[in-house]
């Protein structure tokens, strides 16, 4: 028994707290030194000196501890570790090892794969969306399904379009020929009229010579115009967009006309016009001058005649 006895007692000389303890005392200095030294806690100090390493923490920080402990008083860390490694064998400690270090950085590069891995699935998600939105929205222009017709013609299908030579659009003025047309219309109709007349005048008002007179003079006041032909007239001595519109919204005029233009229109009043630089029009209705100094070219003049 005293045997026994006396062999805890040597054991517990050359544990290594005991002799990491004796040392500092050798060397004269206190827990909060080398706990400061260490970046330790004294408490932690005291553990180490009395061999109580608790099972919570792992037993490869206790080993590192015991060394830098030992090397602080100039003994062979080493030898510390691995008296320390025998003590635990004889007292079972730490025999329940937790995971060790291999273990978990292989489970963190498992995890890191696997995340590189949803990471890449999920690009390759978005980036087939975005070009299926490309494809059908670009490519295949579904989106015009989507959008009505936009129908801003508002031009008769019956009306002649012609082409002025800067390439602008002209909607219809009258020509020479037009006019020819419409004189021998207004002749018909005037000789109709006056047959007319020659047919319903009674006999017994006069001789057959006295009515042919008489149907003369009404074809003749019939084709005598009321004012002009056009009561329409524009020039121009700059650069400038038109659009003149009828009582029964009949484009007669839209397009830029360019220096020295200059067009006659006619068509049933009242006339809807709009001038983009009013300053750049001379403009004429009814054979009258219409004073357009005061419309300003910061915006598109807006004109009625006829009302």
């Amino acid at each position: 028994m005293a045997e026994h006895i006396a062999e805890e007692n040597r054991e517990v000389e050359f544990s290594p707290g005991s002799l990491l303890k004796q040392a500092r005392e050798q060397a004269g200095m206190t827990h909060v030194e080398v706990a400061h030294k260490l970046k330790l806690t004294p408490q932690r100090i005291e553990e180490l000196e009395a061999d109580d390493y608790h099972s919570d923490t792992p037993a490869a920080f206790y080993r590192g501890y015991l060394k830098n402990y030992a090397e602080l008083l100039g003994l062979d860390g080493q030898d510390i570790a691995e008296n320390f490694s025998n003590y635990c064998k004889r007292h079972h400690l730490f025999s329940s090892n937790g995971p060790s270090f291999t273990k978990i950085t292989a489970e963190k590069e498992t995890f890191n794969s696997g995340s590189i891995i949803i990471k890449v699935v999920t690009w390759l998600i978005v980036l087939g969306l975005l070009y299926s939105v490309y494809y059908f929205v670009v490519d295949k222009k579904v989106w015009r399904s989507f959008i009505p017709a936009n129908n801003e013609s508002e031009v008769p299908a019956q009306t002649l379009q012609t082409e002025h030579s800067d390439g602008s659009l002209l909607l219809p003025v009258s020509t020479e020929s037009e006019t020819n047309k419409d004189d021998d219309i207004q002749t018909d109709d005037s000789q109709s009229e006056g047959s007319l007349i020659l047919e319903t005048t009674p006999q017994e008002s006069g001789s057959l010579d006295e009515q042919h007179t008489l149907a003369q003079e009404e074809i003749t006041q019939t084709d005598a115009p009321s004012v002009s032909t056009f009561p329409l007239e524009l020039s121009f001595t700059d650069d400038c967009w038109i659009r003149v519109v009828d009582a029964t919204g009949k484009v007669l005029a839209l397009g830029i006309k360019t220096p020295k233009d200059k067009i006659q229109l006619a068509g049933v009043a009242p006339y809807r016009i709009t001038l983009g630089k009013a300053s750049a029009v001379e403009l004429n209705y009814q054979q009258q001058a219409f004073d357009l100094s005061g419309y300003p070219d910061s915006r598109p003049a807006k004109i009625t005649l006829g009302e």
